[in-house]
């Protein structure tokens, strides 16, 4: 993984978002709505986040997860988000992402014109299937620019439907929500 990769991923981790309460009722909403490189993988270090092992880490099974696409979402990112609709583990808030799901090469034609071929096939092992050409449906669909609102007002609802909250944490929830623009 070079450093480029390192820094998108990066990116994609400082983007979460800011809803973090006490109690550890952390709740989280991957942004991979830029999806600015194809190549990238995030699932290699997020999925270790949100699923069960094998893979090394610290877990967060006990929380929601809510994902963010845009029609810019595509390949790795799109993986990431198919592979956790289709396990039940996030929901996928946004836009219908933009069908990439077999991976290319590219092969000369001419010394001008270049050509991607598809060299393999993606299919997830829960659904048998994939997203090409369709793209990753979202389970709430909105708009590019409403899907952070609608997570975030989401993860709010989620925290004050819990059991057991302190009021100093129900009471930040609900002037969070209720500060929040009116979305979906």
């Amino acid at each position: 993984m070079d450093q480029a990769e390192l820094d998108q991923i990066q990116r994609v981790i400082n983007h979460e978002t800011k809803a973090r309460f006490a109690d550890g009722a952390i709740q989280r909403a991957v942004l991979l709505q830029h999806g600015d490189d194809p190549a990238i993988e995030p699932g290699q270090l997020m999925v270790r986040v949100f699923l069960p092992a094998p893979v090394p880490g610290p877990r967060y099974l006990d929380r929601p997860v809510y994902v963010l696409t845009s029609s810019r979402t595509f390949s790795g990112g799109e993986d990431f988000c198919y592979t956790l609709q289709a396990l039940g583990r996030a929901q996928i808030i946004g836009e219908t992402t933009g069908g990439g799901a077999h991976p290319t090469r590219g092969f000369p034609i001419s010394a001008a014109v270049h050509i991607a071929i598809p060299f393999a096939r993606s299919v997830n092992p829960v659904t048998g299937t994939n997203w090409q050409g369709t793209g990753v449906v979202p389970d709430v669909a909105v708009p590019e620019a409403q899907a952070y609102d609608v997570a975030y007002a989401t993860a709010l609802r989620h925290v004050l439907a819990m059991d057991g909250l302190h009021p100093p944490i129900a009471d930040e929830a609900a002037d969070a929500l209720a500060a929040r623009p009116v979305t979906g």
